[in-house]
């Protein structure tokens, strides 16, 4: 009741449904003015290649940055990757009370097979505290490597915080 006699007093507006509002044509536009949803080549060249994002280095030490993750405790990154020359990738953090990526620590480590077949590769990540910024670090020395789907998964019983899907894409 003092809700709406503020209301009345103040001749406040009330907002109303949009009857055209469209989530899927909101996802639409967001990919089109993102195609890489996030993901911001450092030392690297990524494109929508076909149905995957393929990545291939251009200097020293690529990687790929994502700053839209905010999630505070252990998590798990699970790529649908593939390369033909593999080897050791790694993935970085950060969290809101750094303001610089730490000179040690904070790096998970894993091993990309050299094939060209498809690989679900899952890296846990002990994050403490608010994760702001990552990195992911991808053997390009030798050639592309291509990621069809990724996911940031905070609990493993509920929804994945983020997930990329570059096969959905045209």
């Amino acid at each position: 009741a003092r809700i709406d006699g503020f209301l009345k007093e103040t001749g406040a507006l009330i907002p109303k449904r949009n009857p055209n509002y469209n989530p899927n044509a909101v996802q639409a536009a967001r990919r089109s003015a993102d195609p890489l949803q996030g993901w911001v080549p450092k030392q690297c060249q990524a494109a929508l290649a076909g149905n995957v994002l393929r990545i291939t280095g251009a200097g020293p030490r690529p990687f790929l940055a994502n700053t839209q993750i905010r999630h505070a405790g252990p998590a798990t990154l699970a790529l649908r990757l593939r390369s033909s020359a593999g080897g050791e990738g790694k993935v970085q953090w950060r969290t809101a009370d750094q303001q610089n990526f730490p000179a040690s620590g904070q790096v998970v480590r894993f091993d990309l097979k050299p094939q060209g077949d498809w690989q679900q590769v899952k890296i846990p990540l002990p994050i403490e505290g608010q994760l702001v910024h990552f990195r992911l670090y991808l053997p390009l020395e030798t050639g592309a490597v291509e990621i069809a789907e990724a996911q940031f998964i905070g609990d493993p019983s509920a929804r994945p915080v983020r997930s990329w899907s570059f096969n959905s894409l045209k």
